[in-house]
């Protein structure tokens, strides 16, 4: 299913950016073209949820209320809905994601 859906989303975005797929002669098989990792990882929040490093919900429980170069309010609740969807960027480390703001 991840093949599939990455297969999907590769398929419908190839007229804004190339990407390296060359074909996928099965569901669960892609043939791609080597290339370089560019270690950003970008993901759009729409809720104040989450439990690992870097959810938006553990990092302002802990009282962060500027995350990715996003303010956000004070009294938000876990699983609450945001006014408006959020770009929260990450650098990809060695053993962990390093959260970095849209315009870095």
């Amino acid at each position: 299913v991840l093949n599939e859906t990455s297969l999907w989303w590769f398929n419908n975005t190839q007229h804004i950016t190339p990407n390296a797929i060359v074909s996928s002669p099965d569901r669960n098989v892609v043939i791609a073209k080597k290339c370089l990792v560019f270690p950003i990882e970008f993901v759009v929040r729409g809720y104040v949820t989450g439990s690992t490093d870097t959810s938006l919900w553990t990092v302002y429980n802990k009282g962060v209320r500027n995350y990715c170069g996003n303010e956000l309010s004070d009294g938000l609740v876990k699983n609450q809905k945001l006014p408006a969807n959020i770009l929260t960027p990450t650098t990809k480390a060695a053993d962990h994601d390093v959260p970095i703001s849209p315009n870095e």
